[in-house]
């Protein structure tokens, strides 16, 4: 009899490891809470970097995504009083698919249910039980399984009743995102030159970011307004960490040094979905000292979203925790892969959270010398070297050596190393 597992949450990191497990024959059920294409959920562009093709291969799933996304190819660098530093090529280390966040979960929970997942949408958790285990949904119901995953997100129930005593850190910093239809952004002559092509187009000054790309699929241009020093004290709604906000008059103040394609921008947009950033640091431990429950994604390593790696993070947790426990049965103890599982998520996942945190600073940073220094560390960025750079996750960040471990990371094989050193 297979095992059964009880996913909390389709996100991208819960419905990575429906896909994973329900591949290994494993009986997967999904429960998410929202019902598809609800509001309360901003429709940002998202990357899967290289280091999601691997993943992505192995699953059957590479060929179908330029049908969601497209590969952004180069990121421009610039800052509001320069302009462009330097369009950086990043095609050389393999895809970064860009698209709606909403097209990708879609995408994936249409692959997860193709591999034999259910997936339940509008069925809220209320109650979890680390013994049976079990969840109570909203409706009454007990599901019950032999092991729970929770993607859950940052403010994850299932971690608060394993620790009750940890609390996410919510961050002075939040995106403010505005979409415009792309059409009306290329026939105007104003707005298209915030568009670089398909590119990503990235412009930073002290204290703020833009990010801004087409997402053609959805017939949208993304401007993701980031302000990184975005304390309480100035947030009309402190306690909401995610709202649809109708007044822009504030973000027109905050950005009005950014150029009249930007006040266009702003001028022509309706409204903006506020996130504030909510990162998850230090919990004690990723699975409960029963085996019967594990956290993966936002649950248990939420990060700011400067270095792209967020859902790619999730991705690769969700397809390693099934190759760690493809083969276990009912009442089986699973405490020892996820030992292992921890052991080799942890330190990558903390380190993409620090890369994020740094670049973000590096993005809105003051002081006139270090913007000089950042700068031209900018312009050397196609610099070559990367090709003939074997992977390092011990050098310095931003280095050929590191940049190709993010992007090369072989979870499968990772994996194999590690059950063949465990003997498992």
């Amino acid at each position: 009899m297979p095992l059964k597992v009880i996913v909390v949450g389709a996100g991208i990191a819960g419905l990575s490891a429906a896909i994973g497990l329900a591949k290994k024959g494993l009986k997967v059920e999904v429960y998410e809470r929202r019902v598809i294409g609800a509001r309360d959920e901003g429709r940002a562009g998202i990357a899967l970097g290289p280091n999601c093709d691997r993943v992505l291969q192995e699953w059957g799933m590479l060929e179908g995504m330029p049908s969601i996304s497209h590969d952004s190819e180069k990121v421009s660098l610039g800052t509001n009083s320069d302009g462009s530093i330097v369009l950086v090529d990043i095609k050389r280390r393999g895809h970064s698919w860009w698209g709606q966040r909403q097209a990708f979960k879609e995408y994936f929970r249409d692959h997860a249910i193709k591999a034999g997942a259910k997936v339940s949408d509008g069925a809220r958790m209320v109650k979890v039980d680390l013994e049976k285990p079990s969840i109570t949904l909203d409706d009454g119901r007990e599901v019950q399984g032999d092991f729970i995953v929770a993607a859950d997100g940052a403010n994850s129930r299932i971690r608060q009743t394993l620790f009750p005593e940890f609390k996410p850190m919510i961050r002075e910093q939040a995106t403010f995102q505005v979409m415009l239809p792309l059409e009306q952004v290329e026939k105007d002559k104003v707005l298209r030159t915030l568009k670089l092509d398909k590119y990503v187009n990235i412009v930073v000054s002290p204290g703020r970011s833009i990010f801004m790309a087409p997402t053609p699929h959805q017939h949208v241009f993304d401007l993701q307004f980031t302000d990184h020093e975005f304390p309480f004290s100035e947030d009309p709604h402190p306690d909401k960490t995610n709202e649809t906000l109708t007044d822009l008059t504030w973000m027109k103040q905050r950005w009005h040094d950014f150029g009249p394609a930007v006040r266009k921008a702003l001028d022509s947009a309706n409204s903006a979905f506020k996130w504030r950033f909510t990162e998850v640091m230090g919990v004690p431990r990723w699975s409960s000292p029963n085996g019967k429950v594990v956290l993966v994604g936002d649950s248990v390593h939420a990060q700011t979203p400067f270095a792209g790696q967020g859902s790619a993070m999730g991705m690769e947790s969700g397809a390693l925790l099934a190759e760690l426990i493809a083969h276990s049965q009912p009442g089986d103890d699973l405490s020892p892969q996820l030992a292992i599982f921890e052991k080799i998520r942890r330190p990558r996942c903390e380190l993409a959270q620090e890369l994020s945190l740094i670049s973000g600073d590096i993005w809105a940073i003051h002081d006139e010398k270090a913007i000089k220094t950042r700068n031209e560390m900018w312009r050397h960025a196609n610099d070559p070297g990367y090709e003939e750079v074997k992977p390092d996750m011990k050098a310095k960040f931003g280095s050929p050596q590191f940049t190709k471990w993010m992007d090369k990371y072989d979870v499968f094989q990772v994996a194999r190393d590690e059950l063949n050193r465990a003997r498992l």
